[in-house]
């Protein structure tokens, strides 16, 4: 009877450490930081910038010391149909870290149902930037954002401008496609 009892012990122990990871880190093994809501309009050439991907990229990030909290993953936002963006760290709408972040856009085919960043791998990866890469690099970024702790974290309106047509007939003329940086 002991050794039954010894194993139930070792099953239900094993079983309790397998579910007592917290809901502050993920499979991926970085451990979540407090994110703020942040949201924000993006036009193009007047019109809501609709499919537009809007990108933060964080500026100086801190190196975790032991224990503390990780860099979170790349952070974005889709323009809807009004024009809008609502950031996302971890999941839909929950916004950004605290930090200085310098901003990005590219405009890049969705992935059936879902967002596509575009430099991730995959097809999505070496379809072209409708933007043309004009709003592609961080360092030359003219836009950018401060997130606040408990404050409202606003982008404001952001009026992009392209040629349109110009960057479709390079496209489909098969000009070299912009390359993304990582």
């Amino acid at each position: 009877m002991f050794p039954r009892i010894c194993s139930l012990l070792a099953v239900a122990g094993v079983s309790f450490s397998l579910c007592s990871c917290g809901p502050e880190e993920r499979s991926t093994g970085i451990e979540e930081v407090p994110t703020y809501p942040v949201q924000g309009e993006v036009f193009l050439n007047g019109e809501p910038a609709a499919g537009v991907t809007a990108v933060l990229h964080l500026q100086n990030p801190p190196t975790p010391a032991p224990g503390e909290p990780g860099v979170p993953p790349q952070i974005y936002g889709s323009v809807d149909e009004q024009g809008k963006v609502h950031f996302r760290t971890y999941e839909e709408g929950d916004g950004a870290p605290v930090g200085e972040y310098a901003v990005t856009f590219q405009w890049k085919p969705a992935r059936p149902g879902g967002i596509n960043l575009g430099g991730r791998g995959g097809e999505a990866r070496s379809q072209p930037d409708k933007l043309g890469g004009k709003y592609i690099d961080p360092d030359d970024s003219e836009y950018s954002l401060t997130v606040t702790a408990g404050a409202a974290n606003n982008l404001g309106r952001i009026e992009l401008e392209a040629d349109l047509e110009a960057i479709q007939s390079e496209i489909e003329a098969g000009k070299p496609e912009i390359t993304v940086p990582e």
